[in-house]
């Protein structure tokens, strides 16, 4: 995760390349009843961010956690590997692109970013002139990672 200052300076370079971001709450509250008693409540704090960027990128991935599902489906489609044991074995890469994604992906930096953003339950989408980060917990500490992921996308072009 980015400290406080490596966000500001991040968002900061953000906003200057014209991105904008929009917040959209997807908080829930879930509770089981028994006859009308209440037996177990829970409420999340999610939040997904919409960062419009001024040009479209040719990038079309989605980056997600790698549960059984994923598990499943890697046993039909071969799925791009980084060579980073860590995040190869915790982020499943969504992408037709597979040259494109593993140069953008070649960051170690950015990786990180992504890698503390699915691990907490989020996922990052990058389509078109549209970046989207979900969460599953809405932390500000998220802020730089996200801000990173931007400026990436922003450089691949």
């Amino acid at each position: 995760m980015s400290t406080e200052h490596e966000s500001e300076h991040l968002m900061a370079a953000v906003e200057d390349a014209g991105v904008t971001f929009k917040r959209v709450d997807t908080s829930s509250t879930s509770s089981f009843n028994i006859n009308g008693i209440p037996l177990h409540s829970s409420v999340t704090f999610g939040a997904r961010y919409h960062w419009a960027l001024p040009e479209p990128t040719v990038l079309k991935v989605v980056l997600g956690k790698e549960g059984l599902g994923k598990q499943i489906v890697k046993i039909f489609k071969k799925e791009l590997q980084i060579d980073d044991p860590t995040f190869d074995a915790a982020v499943y890469i969504d992408t037709e692109d597979k040259e494109a994604t593993a140069a953008f992906l070649g960051n170690e930096m950015l990786r990180t970013a992504i890698f503390d953003i699915v691990v907490q339950g989020g996922r990052v989408s990058i389509e078109g002139g549209e970046v989207i980060c979900e969460l599953a917990e809405d932390e500000p500490i998220f802020m730089g990672d996200m801000a990173r992921v931007v400026m990436a996308v922003l450089n691949h072009g």
